[in-house]
């Protein structure tokens, strides 16, 4: 919409009048196949304010969608408000005038929750589905397909990175049913005399060759010796389940791997016999998928378990087995900052990715003295550690609190501030204003394990039960012994 590629303003020079669509037709391919999508598009795209000079301020979505839909403005007044926003834009701060405010209270909601840029910038249209607000064809794919999307729980149990995808592929194909098996080449008009290269007592289906030839019954009967388990093998679904079971990584990628070799075993025994005239003994089969789970399991480090059952199984296949990493005690301790500057330790809590969410601070001085605490709640958990941060820093502003140490348990937010890509769109303009912010400071920011930073997430969980922003004078009682332990210096240790 607002490309400055070359054929971007093309398309728009000739399909587009005022912001909308022509009516009349036009010899475009391009055109033809996305002018059905038009309708979505716009529905699904907004403004993040920049200078304001290419978004109108009523009837362009910038907050949510257009004023003039929000105040229920008649269509046919839309033409008299064309201002843009710059025009209510002074000094970095809303300047509207009172008498719209007056008439339309919610507009006083809609001018707080966005924010106005510090530093000057073009005006940017997003997709509102994306992170980082652009529209890529991995997007819009995802979103073109959102709604009738393959939902298959097989897929990842045939996939490993340490298994070849030739042997993977062909098992894909079988649950598939795309195997140029004789009952498929019949269903696609290829009628020949049917029957199994294995056993030649039937005729060859997926269902025969793969589960109930006695050549297939000598090699699931085998696998499930050496498991020493009930397993249930009537079906695809049912071997599959065998490697969801409670098995350490490493013994689940040799039964998986197991499981996709005797699939190949076999369709590479039925193809020597039928194309060869080669007949291959299930002696030699075995052998064949000991030495295939063998090259993939052998190059992985994933850790085995201690058990006696899964060490039989591992060493049927001559893999050599990898013991469980030993558990590392590591002891983690809060440091105060340096004399006069002010440290403070954030965090995020919610009640599930979909629930409640809040985040906190604590500030300290170079003593570890109690400086004051924040706790906001906030309406997405995904975004509660980056807010946690940026509230942090507006507060260090106002208190002119300029020599700042910022300590997160979050690796999102210490990279974000490497990157601001991590930042999501929604958040990237307060984003940006706390790193101008922070021009004039002198600031530093480091990761903490949570263990050490248990002062900000009592905090933290305190925001759920709380309604709106609130600041302490004193340090809370929820969060005093974890205060305490953190200035005498008393350690935490982490399990890892």
């Amino acid at each position: 919409m607002h490309s400055d590629l070359q054929w971007a303003s093309l398309i728009r020079s000739r399909v587009l009048r005022g912001g909308q669509p022509v009516n009349h037709h036009i010899s475009s391919s391009v055109w033809s196949s996305a002018k059905h999508k038009f309708i979505t598009l716009m529905e699904n795209i907004s403004w993040q304010i920049g200078d304001g000079q290419s978004i109108k301020f009523w009837t362009d979505p910038w907050c949510g969608e257009p004023l003039t839909t929000t105040l229920n403005i008649p269509q046919n007044l839309h033409h008299l408000f064309q201002s843009n926003i710059a025009t209510y834009i002074k000094d970095s701060n809303w300047c509207v005038p009172q008498v719209f405010i007056s008439a339309y209270p919610i507009l006083q909601q809609k001018l707080s929750a966005a924010t106005i840029p510090l530093i000057p910038k073009d005006d940017r249209m997003i997709w509102k589905p994306s992170h980082d607000g652009n529209l890529s064809f991995k997007d819009a794919y995802l979103f073109h397909t959102s709604s009738h999307s393959q939902h298959i729980n097989w897929a990842k149990s045939i996939w490993h990175i340490m298994i070849p995808p030739s042997k993977s592929l062909l098992v894909w194909r079988l649950f598939h049913n795309k195997l140029p098996t004789d009952d498929n080449l019949i269903l696609r008009g290829c009628y020949i005399p049917s029957v199994c290269s294995l056993c030649c007592s039937a005729q060859e289906t997926s269902q025969h060759l793969f589960l109930d030839c006695p050549f297939a019954v000598q090699l699931w009967s085998w696998f499930v010796s050496i498991l020493n388990l009930q397993c249930n093998v009537a079906s695809f679904m049912d071997i599959l389940r065998i490697s969801d079971r409670s098995w350490s990584p490493h013994c689940k990628l040799v039964i998986k791997a197991t499981i996709i070799h005797c699939f190949h075993t076999i369709w590479h025994c039925r193809n020597q016999k039928r194309f060869n005239d080669r007949k291959i003994l299930i002696s030699s089969a075995i052998n064949m998928i000991i030495a295939g789970t063998s090259l993939s399991s052998n190059n992985s480090k994933l850790a085995a378990s201690s058990s006696i059952s899964e060490f039989m199984i591992l060493k049927q296949f001559h893999v050599k087995v990898n013991p469980p990493k030993h558990h590392l005690i590591k002891e983690v301790l809060w440091s105060p900052p340096c004399f006069n500057w002010v440290k403070c330790n954030t965090d995020g809590a919610s009640h599930g990715n979909l629930g409640l969410a809040s985040c906190g601070g604590i500030y300290r001085n170079a003593n570890a003295d109690f400086l004051g605490a924040i706790n906001l709640g906030v309406t997405s958990a995904l975004n509660s550690e980056l807010i946690a941060a940026m509230l942090a820093i507006e507060i260090a502003k106002l208190k002119n609190w300029r020599n700042l140490w910022l300590e997160t348990d979050s690796m999102l937010v210490y990279l974000a501030f490497k990157s601001s890509k991590i930042v999501p769109w929604s958040l990237r303009n307060r984003w940006d204003n706390c790193l101008f912010l922070l021009s004039s400071f002198n600031f530093c920011v480091t990761h903490i394990y949570k263990e050490d930073n248990q002062c900000a997430d009592q905090l933290a969980n305190l925001g759920l039960t709380l309604p709106s922003y609130s600041w302490f004078n004193t340090i809370p009682p929820q969060a005093n012994v974890e205060f305490v332990r953190n200035k005498i210096g008393f350690p935490n240790y982490r399990f890892c």
